[in-house]
């Protein structure tokens, strides 16, 4: 079959396998699955060695949580949040993962030096992207000011789109609102 580019010619697979590897990954995490048994289900592809397959696991279920903290991070900006992110390194980083770290804080939509809109930035990266908020949007939520409240007006429903509701109010914020509320 016709080989998918990588950066490695020993990371270079067929289509048919990386759709295997997408399907695999995509089903283990709609079922609920641990990191573990997703690894195993890609070893069971049997293109895999045991310890390809769970760095293969390790890194797309790193990078499915990075991008949905980015989308909700894009979520609250749009809403009317001042955010930035910011790469924080792991606990043994590279020089590619250095250089992101020392890059400080970026626009949301910026890449980092390495190329990457957030981590991973190579296979088994440790490292992550959090938001950094404008001090004024802090002392607002601090305050009680819940920046998506138009977004919630809008809705007819207790839940938004992520499925977050506030418990104390009833009232229904979008999941980076509830995460940087005051005392979360």
């Amino acid at each position: 079959g016709e080989l998918v580019e990588a950066a490695r010619a020993s990371y270079r697979i067929d289509k048919s396998t990386r759709d295997m590897l997408r399907n695999a990954i995509a089903d283990g995490l709609g079922d609920g699955k641990s990191m573990e048994e997703i690894a195993d289900d890609i070893e069971g592809i049997g293109a895999f060695s045991e310890e390809r397959a769970d760095t293969i696991a390790y890194t797309e279920i790193m990078r499915a949580n990075q991008d949905a903290s980015m989308d909700s991070y894009r979520v609250a900006r749009d809403a009317g949040v001042d955010l930035m992110k910011q790469w924080l390194t792991g606990s043994d980083p590279c020089e590619i993962c250095i250089e992101n770290e020392d890059e400080g804080p970026i626009e949301l939509d910026d890449d980092f030096p390495s190329g990457d809109d957030a981590a991973p930035a190579h296979p088994n990266c440790e490292c992550a992207v959090q938001p950094v908020m404008a001090e004024d949007d802090m002392e607002r939520i601090a305050k009680g000011a819940f920046v998506c409240e138009p977004i919630a007006k809008e809705r007819k429903s207790s839940k938004d789109a992520a499925g977050y509701v506030d418990n104390a109010t009833g009232a229904d914020h979008c999941s980076v609102c509830t995460m940087f509320r005051a005392g979360n």
